[in-house]
């Protein structure tokens, strides 16, 4: 089993390797919501 943030992390560095920007939130989807961050469905 992976830490918590293992899949997002491996998603983000292929991401990267395919010249994309990308990042890793801390705390997930929930912690940018509860930032007052944008979501688009």
């Amino acid at each position: 089993m992976q830490p918590v943030g293992g899949r997002s992390g491996c998603a983000c560095g292929e991401a990267r390797r395919a010249g994309l920007q990308a990042i890793n939130v801390t705390g997930g989807v929930g912690a940018w919501r509860r930032a007052g961050l944008p979501v688009a469905r």
